[in-house]
């Protein structure tokens, strides 16, 4: 660690508002009516236990940073339902190393109340001690985001004209980083099965982890490097999949728009930035 290691403030997840989460994407905010998520996630969390981050964005100024989560209803000390957490962030080495840990007080177990497993999002603030300018978060939960673009983005060529990048992020549940680049001829793509529309993905010092298509991959060569073709499938949705020196790479694409020889013949332009 290195001298400039800072802590940061701790704040009770108590003072912000909570929403129904609609699978957790990264940097969706609250919304005033929490409603139940629609994904299976467990939600409350045994006291001192991390809480997966499922979105993290800095303020303006890179001082204030936000931590959304898949958590209880908000803290009522009469409602054993609810659950309390605080949020904690210190840099080290140009990582901002991030947790929200459930500090839910204990509760009799006489109570008799029955609770269910609904998930709300959550979020916390932390206030940092000074600005956080890198791009890095590691989780407590084990996972890796991107606060902003990360560097060492490989870049194509080749694209048939008119297909611009749209919209950028990072990708959750990555234990080494992943970001997804979306280029389309549309200003808003239709997501899947991504007509009109090439997925770019990159994991870094780690593979990719996507497949997609019919699941059944094959291997295909991308110039000296070898990958895997899965699908197309019923909608004509492929991924092509390769890793590319330590990391790792795939594009999610459609047939309406690139045979799969074309596809690979674009992986065969990708270099670093």
């Amino acid at each position: 660690m290195t001298e400039a290691k800072r802590l940061c403030i701790l704040l009770f997840a108590g003072v912000v508002s909570i929403a129904g989460c609609s699978g957790g994407s990264t940097g969706s905010g609250p919304t005033d009516s929490p409603r139940p998520a629609t994904t299976p996630e467990p939600t409350l969390l045994a006291s001192g236990r991390h809480a997966r981050i499922d979105g993290a964005t800095l303020s303006a100024d890179s001082r204030v940073l936000t931590l959304s989560f898949v958590g209880g209803r908000e803290y009522v000390a009469s409602d054993p339902c609810t659950s309390a957490y605080i949020g904690r962030a210190e840099e080290s080495d140009g990582v901002l190393e991030a947790e929200v840990m459930d500090v839910t007080p204990p509760r009799s177990s006489s109570s008799g109340s029955i609770c269910t497993l609904e998930g709300y999002l959550r979020s916390v603030t932390v206030t940092l001690a000074m600005p956080f300018l890198g791009s890095r978060l590691q989780d407590g939960a084990g996972y890796v985001l991107f606060l902003r673009r990360p560097s060492g983005l490989i870049e194509i060529k080749g694209l048939p004209s008119g297909w611009l990048l749209r919209s950028e992020r990072t990708v959750v549940e990555s234990p080494t980083g992943r970001w997804e680049r979306i280029y389309s001829p549309d200003a808003t793509p239709g997501g899947y099965p991504e007509v009109r529309e090439l997925d770019v993905l990159q994991s870094f010092d780690g593979p990719v982890s996507v497949s997609g298509g019919d699941g059944v991959g094959k291997p295909v060569q991308i110039g000296d490097l070898n990958g895997m073709l899965f699908g197309p499938d019923g909608s004509g949705e492929m991924v092509l999949a390769w890793q590319f020196d330590r990391d790792g790479l795939a594009f999610v694409a459609n047939t309406a728009d690139f045979t799969p020889e074309a596809l690979i013949a674009l992986a065969r332009t990708a270099a670093r930035e």
